[in-house]
């Protein structure tokens, strides 16, 4: 849009007054922008409330459904004596319900410090601990601290977070060939003072060798002990001078000889785990390790009796001392109810809302507002008594400035292009005397500021031209609640 005349006022025109006519033109376009923005903000609400209330629903239905199909497991259960079924793992075997039976256990739950002989993972004492739970028939009687320290050096295996637990096993790699000679301490849980454990049984799986008869496993306990193996064990026993006991493997292993529960062994299984009992005890001193071999020997073990561990079966009438409680189930189908209720909101809001297509006014709309915010910001900062002309945003905001000059027609006709040398604007006379400020005429003769130009821009084809480049659908679609 070519400019009318030199009938401009000669005074300096301020930067609010300039693009005040701008802001007050484009009053009822800012207001439909306003709408339109509110309504993309809440289309996104709407979507994100919508998916949490179909994700929740969902969960709800399936609880609530629950209800439907459940089974007599929901009903309460008795263990025979003093079992506590709130604390048993509970196996439905031949249409009954058991639990595994191991007597008194110290089931281990996590490591909480790893560095054991010193070479990490963890820094500090030279031990690895674990955090087991005393239970006793599926009675939870407490939590202790279990230590292990080797109290000679020794090689470990290169990978050291295979020291530690494996599972609900305690587990310690050595290379073949290498042996660890280990203690293991009992420390109260809150205190970390020593204890005495009445009796403790410590049970080591899958004691195996490899092909013909290399790496070798083999565990020597050196406190007195009771020791409890299968009949048909695959394990030599000797009993040394010194008193200690070594049990070695007899037989190559395979898969099928490792465990994956501690407290459920297969007879073969077993038939490689040894079990021995230590009564009123502070400590345990044992080695274990292998004969000369190719690779890693993991040594797992767990502290229960897992070989005469046995299933009991879980009746209402089996002793005296079996005590009732009411049971009260929890009633799913309140999350049923409440899974209806959001459907019905969600419903609600889908039928008060819906999503469309902006109309190509709305489009034009929103690229005219969201460019003259840019202006007027670029306003604020230019009409600062000390701008700063170096500024990241001012410099982004010019550039786009510089981008749609093609806009605005000099007086001579000509395009305008970047500012080279020192003039006055063409309409306000304010000095143009840096690029910061403005442009100049292709043939040098007339100056424009940015005030001026985007006071005088032809708005319909810079709205058609950002149109052109819009990609974002965005800006193209929105949810339209204002119905």
């Amino acid at each position: 849009m070519a400019l009318e005349g030199e009938s401009a006022p000669t005074d300096v025109l301020l930067a609010e007054e300039a693009f005040g006519d701008i802001r007050e033109m484009s009053l009822e376009d800012n207001c439909r922008d306003y709408h339109l923005q509110r309504g993309q903000v809440i289309g996104r609400r709407v979507m994100l409330f919508s998916s949490l209330a179909l994700a929740l629903t969902a969960v709800m239905a399936v609880l609530g459904l629950r209800s439907i199909w459940s089974s007599e497991s929901d009903a309460p259960l008795q263990a025979d004596e003093e079992a506590s079924t709130d604390l048993l793992q509970v196996i439905h075997k031949d249409g009954k319900n058991w639990f595994t039976d191991c007597g008194n256990t110290y089931e281990l739950e996590k490591v909480t410090h790893s560095n054991l002989g010193g070479f990490g993972p963890d820094a500090g004492a030279q031990d690895i601990v674990w955090v087991a739970k005393h239970m006793y028939r599926g009675e939870f009687l407490g939590y202790i601290d279990i230590v292990l320290i080797a109290k000679t050096p020794y090689s470990p295996w290169s990978d050291l977070s295979l020291n530690g637990m494996h599972g609900k096993f305690g587990r310690v790699a050595l290379p073949a060939g290498q042996k660890l000679e280990a203690e293991l301490t009992f420390l109260d849980h809150e205190t970390k003072k020593p204890i005495t454990l009445p009796e403790i049984t410590m049970t080591f799986y899958d004691i195996d060798q490899g092909p013909e008869g290399s790496a070798t496993e083999f565990v020597r306990v050196i406190t007195p002990h009771k020791t409890m193996l299968h009949k048909d064990a695959d394990i030599r026993v000797v009993e040394m001078p010194d008193g200690s006991v070594e049990y070695t493997a007899t037989h190559e292993g395979n898969k099928e000889d490792n465990p994956l529960e501690p407290d459920a062994l297969s007879t073969l299984m077993k038939e490689r785990a040894l079990a021995f009992t230590l009564d009123n005890s502070t400590k345990v001193d044992f080695d274990f390790g292998s004969s000369q071999g190719a690779f890693v020997r993991g040594f797992f073990f767990a502290f229960m009796n897992a070989i005469n561990c046995h299933l009991v079966e879980i009746t209402t009438t089996t002793t005296t001392t079996t005590t009732s409680t009411e049971y009260h189930p929890f009633p799913w189908w309140i999350l049923a109810v409440i899974a209806a209720i959001l459907l019905l909101i969600l419903i609600c809001i889908l039928i008060r809302c819906y999503y469309r297509r902006l109309t190509f006014t709305e489009r034009k709309t929103m690229v005219k507002n969201r460019f003259i915010r840019q202006v007027n910001r670029a306003a604020e900062i230019l009409g600062g008594p000390n701008p700063n002309y170096n500024d990241p945003e001012l410099k982004s905001i010019l550039q786009k400035l510089n981008d749609n000059k093609q806009h605005v027609k000099a007086l001579c006709g000509n395009q305008w292009v970047e500012w080279k040398a020192p003039g006055q604007c063409q309409v306000c006379r304010t000095d143009v005397d840096r690029k910061e400020k403005g442009l100049q005429c292709a043939s040098g003769g007339h100056r424009i500021c940015w005030n001026c130009m985007c006071h005088n821009m032809d708005w319909d084809a810079i709205c058609e031209d950002e149109l052109t480049h819009l990609k974002d659908d965005t800006d193209i679609y929105i949810w339209d609640c204002n119905q």
